[in-house]
C-alpha cells in the first residue's frame, strides 16, 4: 500500500478488497462520518450538500452587498483608504482570508500573507482583473492587529465586524489560517478551507473549486506523462516551451541535443540555500565533475534547483561549474523530481545521452573518484 509514513489509514472494500482511499486519515479527519463509505463519489455529494447549505445561509446574509459583516459601508486598506462593501460585487470571485497575528511563530502571518500579497495580480494576469478580490476576516483575534493589517495589500475588515458565531454556522468550525472562496455576488459559497491549495499551487488552479483543482490534477499528469516519455528521447524532456538548452552561470545556452552527445549526464536535485547536506555534498561533485572535464571525460551535470526563491538559486548558481534548469521553470522540475521519485535532496541520478536512467544513487557512485568514470555504467 505504499505506506510511507505512520499513522496512515488505508481503506478498503472487504467486498473487493479494492483500496477505496490511502488517504483515510484524512477523509476521516476531514469529513467524520458524513462522508462514509468514503468512496469518491460519497466525498463529492457529501461535499456538495455541504456548499449547498453554507449557499444558502451566506446567501441570507451576505447576498446584498456583503453587508452581513456589519462593515458599516467601508473595508480598509493597509493606506487607511476605504474601499466600500458593495464593490466586492465587482468581483466574480471573493476570497475571504481568515486569520489573526496572535501567535509566533504564525503561518497566517510568515506563509499565507505573502502568497494572497501577490496572488490578485497573478490571477489577473490569465483570469483578468474583475476575476478575484481577496478580504482579511480577523479571526478570533485577541491582540492587536495592526502589525498585520500594514502588512496586508487587500481589504481588510473592521476587527469589531465580524459576527464569529454566524461564519461559524455558514461554514463550520474556522481555524486559522483558512481561506474560503464565495461568489462576488455574495450568493454562493465554492469551495471549503483552500488554504493549503493555494500555499502550494497558487493561481494555477483557480478557482481551487473541487472542479478545477481535479482539471489541474489532470493537467499536471498529462504534463508528467509527457516530460517521463521525452526523457527517453536524448534527455528532451528538459526542454520547455521555446526553449530547447540549458544554461551556464555566463548565461551561456547549450543545446540539449549537444549535453545528449555525452556518455553520462547527471541531473542534481539541490536546495544549497536550506539543505545542509547538498551544501556538504556539492564541492564533492565539483572537484569529481572538473576532473572529468579535465581529463577529457564525457561527463555533464545539470542543476534542478528545489531553492525557495530566484535569488537563492542565482547565489549558488554562480559558484557551481555545471549547466542548470532555468530556476523559473518550477513545474518541469516538479514532474522530474516525481517522475524519477526525488525524495530528497541532494539527489544525483546519472544517465546516458539516450536518456536511460542508470543510476539513482549516482551521488554513492560518484564520491569514489573520477578516476573510477564511468563507475561501471557503460
Amino acid at each position: 500500500y505504499e505506506v510511507r509514513g505512520i499513522p496512515t489509514l488505508v481503506l478498503i472494500d472487504p467486498r473487493t478488497g479494492e483500496v477505496i482511499s490511502k488517504e483515510g486519515r484524512l477523509l476521516v479527519g476531514e469529513y467524520g462520518s458524513e462522508a462514509f463509505p468514503f468512496t469518491d463519489d460519497a466525498v463529492v455529494q457529501y461535499k456538495n450538500e455541504k456548499l449547498m447549505k453554507a449557499s444558502a445561509k451566506f446567501s441570507e446574509s451576505f447576498g446584498n452587498g456583503f453587508q452581513g459583516f456589519g462593515a458599516g459601508e467601508n473595508l480598509l486598506m493597509n493606506t487607511g483608504e476605504k474601499i466600500s462593501l458593495k464593490s466586492l460585487m465587482e468581483y466574480k470571485h471573493v476570497a475571504l482570508a481568515f486569520g489573526n497575528n496572535d501567535s509566533s511563530p504564525n503561518p497566517f502571518v510568515e506563509h499565507v500573507v505573502p502568497v494572497l500579497n501577490k496572488l490578485r495580480e497573478l490571477v489577473a494576469e490569465t483570469n483578468g482583473e474583475d476575476a478575484l478580490q481577496i478580504v482579511y476576516v480577523p479571526w478570533k483575534a485577541k491582540g492587536d492587529d495592526t502589525d498585520l493589517r500594514k502588512k496586508i495589500t487587500f481589504p481588510a475588515l473592521p476587527k469589531d465586524s465580524v459576527n464569529e458565531k454566524m461564519l461559524t454556522d455558514i461554514f463550520g468550525e474556522i481555524e486559522s489560517p483558512a481561506v474560503y472562496m464565495v461568489t462576488g455576488d455574495g450568493r454562493r459559497v465554492l469551495t471549503g478551507d483552500v488554504v493549503r491549495s493555494i500555499y502550494t499551487l497558487k493561481e494555477k488552479a483557480f478557482p481551487w473549486t473541487d472542479s478545477a483543482l481535479k482539471e489541474h490534477a489532470e493537467e499536471k499528469a498529462r504534463f508528467k506523462d509527457a516530460v517521463a516519455k521525452n526523457m527517453k528521447s536524448k534527455l528532451q524532456g528538459l526542454a520547455g516551451i521555446g526553449r530547447d538548452y540549458l544554461v551556464r552561470n555566463d548565461g551561456s545556452q547549450i543545446p540539449i541535443s549537444q549535453i545528449a552527445e555525452n556518455d553520462i549526464v547527471g541531473i542534481f536535485f539541490s536546495a544549497p540555500s536550506w539543505c545542509g547536506p547538498c551544501k556538504m555534498f556539492e564541492p564533492q561533485l565539483s572537484e569529481v565533475y572538473k576532473q572529468c572535464q579535465k581529463d577529457g571525460k564525457s561527463f555533464e551535470v545539470i542543476f534542478v534547483s528545489a531553492d525557495n526563491s530566484k535569488g537563492d538559486f542565482d547565489k549558488f548558481f554562480k559558484g557551481m561549474p555545471w549547466l542548470a534548469l532555468p530556476f523559473e521553470e518550477r513545474d518541469l522540475a516538479t514532474a522530474l523530481e516525481e517522475t524519477y521519485e526525488v525524495n530528497g535532496y541532494p539527489t544525483l541520478l546519472l544517465f546516458n545521452g539516450n536518456g536511460t536512467l542508470l543510476e539513482k544513487n549516482g551521488r554513492g557512485l560518484v564520491g569514489t573518484g573520477a578516476q573510477d568514470f564511468p563507475w561501471g555504467l557503460l
